[in-house]
């Protein structure tokens, strides 16, 4: 804990921390999907950007995942029933997948997938949402074939940890320093076990998406 104010303090000049990478077997059995009344989980598309019109920056955030699905990632969410509104969102990457801390990219294998970027809105946090979105999205992805999932969260951040162990299996820590605008320093990035981390992703891009064709579909995850 004391890493943390000692990290802002060196900040400007150094940065330094850990992730602890995950991964999930899908091959093995799912438990039962938690009970969440009153939501909805299902893909996301183009036509539903404006979800993100009650959130902070919501103009950058729209063009952000945007520029995501013309990638080819995948937007999964979870609905309020009753008003419509979004409640809970991550996200899905089939070939390869940034990670800012270190400046690295996932590189995927056929059969695998990358969940980054979840978030459940504050006034939905403490109903289940989060569990049953991430269920109902782990079931999708295992009957389309999948049978790995990667996933990180940073080593500081206590109650995300205790939330992946629930469902995932951790593959290690990776810490980093990077003094300025100079490159990382890993330490821990080359165990066995972890997925390929690359300084580009060549080779992992994935043909821009043609938004149009399907768009207006909304597969509900059931």
């Amino acid at each position: 804990m004391l890493l943390c104010p000692v990290r802002k303090l060196l900040q400007p000049v150094v940065d330094f921390g850990s992730l602890v990478f995950f991964e999930r077997d899908l091959r093995q059995r799912l438990a039962q999907r938690p009970p969440a009344k009153g939501f909805i989980a299902r893909e996301a598309y183009a036509v539903d950007l404006d979800l993100l019109n009650g959130m902070e920056d919501s103009a950058a955030r729209k063009q952000a995942a945007l520029d995501r699905l013309r990638r080819g990632e995948h937007w999964f969410v979870g609905i309020d029933s009753r008003t419509g509104e979004l409640a809970n969102y991550r996200w899905v990457s089939y070939t390869r997948g940034f990670v800012p801390e270190i400046d690295r990219y996932f590189v995927l294998k056929p059969g695998e997938v990358y969940i980054y970027d979840l978030y459940t809105l504050p006034r939905f946090r403490r109903h289940g949402v989060d569990a049953f979105v991430r269920h109902s999205v782990y079931s999708y992805l295992q009957s389309t074939g999948i049978n790995k999932i990667y996933a990180y969260v940073q080593g500081s951040n206590v109650a995300s940890l205790r939330a992946a162990r629930l469902l995932l299996r951790p593959l290690g820590r990776v810490w980093y320093i990077r003094a300025g605008k100079h490159p990382p320093i890993l330490i821990g990035a080359r165990k066995a076990g972890f997925p390929e981390l690359r300084h580009d992703p060549a080779g992992a891009e994935t043909p821009l998406r043609d938004l149009a064709g399907n768009s207006w579909v909304s597969r509900v995850l059931r």
